[in-house]
């Protein structure tokens, strides 16, 4: 089973870095498939304006969409 994550309330790196710390909970929802998927990796990119921050600020937003 894929999973996704509700992630709605995540809106800065601080909150980034206490999801990967195990610090804030999260909620998990069924993905609705590959395009589900994509959609969401894109939001999330957008979001956080990736292509911008420094690579310091990079590495939590990509190990965020990993797990």
């Amino acid at each position: 089973m894929v999973i996704d994550m509700n992630e709605a309330q995540v809106r800065t790196l601080e909150q980034v870095r206490q999801v990967l710390a195990g610090t804030q909970v999260m909620e998990f929802q069924a993905a609705a498939g590959d395009e589900g998927r994509c959609a969401w990796i894109g939001a999330v990119l957008k979001r956080f304006d990736y292509p911008r921050p420094a690579r310091a600020e990079r590495g939590p937003v990509l190990a965020y969409l990993q797990r």
